[in-house]
């Protein structure tokens, strides 16, 4: 009897390719037999990625680095504000600086946000320019 194989079948499963396989007779004897899934698991082919384009209107990642680390600065030096309870508080990074802005009710929330922000790991000075507005 002769055997021919017939063309791998590959069925997504789960996220796994499964390739099944049947043999077959040859079709010149007139016997078939039936169907026997493989267990063998073939590999998806790798596609290339194409190269990571320049966001930020050119910058290189070196500057995106930077841009994302003052942001992530910001946004800790914010919430650790807004835990004290004191909102109305812009904070913007510069170069390790952090810059405040913004209006509040007492001299004391406006110190108690200085010292917030002061309390944040990677800030280098504190510029606070928050105004008091006693109501």
């Amino acid at each position: 009897m002769i055997f021919v194989r017939r063309p791998f079948h590959v069925s997504l499963v789960g996220g796994l390719a499964l390739v099944l396989s049947g043999v077959l007779a040859s079709p010149a004897f007139g016997q078939t037999t039936a169907k026997k899934p493989s267990t063998a698991v073939r590999s998806q082919s790798t596609t290339r990625k194409a190269p990571a384009r320049p966001t930020n209107d050119g910058q290189s990642p070196a500057a995106e680095n930077l841009a994302a680390q003052r942001k992530m600065l910001a946004a800790q030096v914010s919430r650790a504000i807004e835990n004290r309870a004191i909102g109305g508080i812009d904070v913007s990074v510069i170069n390790g600086t952090a810059v405040l802005k913004g209006r509040v009710t007492t001299e004391r929330q406006k110190n108690v946000a200085e010292q917030a922000a002061r309390s944040v790991a990677g800030v280098k000075r504190v510029r606070n320019r928050i105004a008091v507005s006693g109501r």
